[in-house]
This record gives structure tokens, sequence and C-alpha cells, in this order.
């Protein structure tokens, strides 16, 4: 997660290929690791996967959740990103609330936002000025990036 953090993909990729080696039935590794990949920009392995970590465990953790959100984001798939991003659940998580505005501008549905937004800047309180760099942090292609900074924007957000 450090090199993935620090942008280095070169050593990211390198060591999800380790940790999968490690134990490539453990199904909470492989969705982590699926995730990681969708991050680095790398979707089709990614998806390849994330789709393994669910035939595991249908139950598989709200990682993936993320991962199948973004994967959909990237491919232009709207309908079934704000699918992915309704069972992430997790509240307390910037994360949830900053996709699922996003997703909503994007299909330009913005009524019944406000909620939603108050929370994110409950989570993150000058969001407007920090949400390119949040993006930035974990995602590695800036395309992708541009996508949740638009729909950000048809949400309403003022992105300084």
């Amino acid at each position: 997660w450090a090199y993935l953090i620090g942008h280095n993909k070169k050593m990211c990729l390198q060591k999800m290929e380790e940790c999968i080696a490690l134990n490539p039935n453990n199904s909470m590794h492989v969705t982590a690791m699926g995730f990681g990949y969708i991050c680095a920009g790398e979707y089709e392995t990614g998806i390849k996967l994330l789709t393994e970590s669910v035939n595991m465990n249908p139950n598989s953790f709200w990682l993936g959740n993320v991962g199948l959100c973004l994967y959909f984001l990237k491919k232009g798939d709207y309908s079934e990103a704000l699918y992915w991003s309704s069972r992430i659940q997790r509240p307390g998580l910037l994360w949830d609330h900053l996709l699922h505005i996003s997703i909503s501008g994007l299909l330009g549905r913005t009524e019944g936002n406000s909620a939603v937004i108050e929370k994110l800047f409950a989570l993150s309180p000058q969001f407007d000025s920090r949400a390119a760099y949040i993006v930035d942090v974990f995602l590695l292609d800036k395309d992708l990036q541009n996508i949740i900074l638009k729909g950000l924007k048809k949400a309403g957000i003022k992105i300084k």
C-alpha cells in the first residue's frame, strides 16, 4: 500500500504479485489485491482477481465493492458503478460518499444528494480544496481521477 500511495507502480505490482503467491486461495487477500490492481490502473488484472474472490466467497468484503465500482467507472458503465457503490456501506469511509456523489453527478441525479454531501464534508471539512489530492492518493490513472472529479463537479461540488 505504501508503494501505491507513493505512486511507485512497479514495486506496487511486484508486491501484490508476491502477496497473491503467498495464498491464492484466501479470498480477502485476493480481494484486496484486486482492489490494488484497479487503483494501480491495471483494470483487467484487477477485475479478474475481484471476480475470483467473489467466486471464492460471495460475501466478499467491502473493499471489493470499491474496486468493482472503480472498474465500472473507468469503463463508463455508471449504472453498474452506482450499484457497486451502494454495496460499500462504510459510512465512516470518505470514499463511500465520494463515489456515490460522483456517480450520481455523472448520471445527472443530483437531487437528494445534499445529505450525502454533508456527510462527505463532515468527514473532510475542506473537501472542495482537497478533492483532487484525495483522489490522486490511491488512484494512479489520471483519466479515472478526472472522471471522478467531473462527477463531483456535476453533483454541485465546487472543486478548488
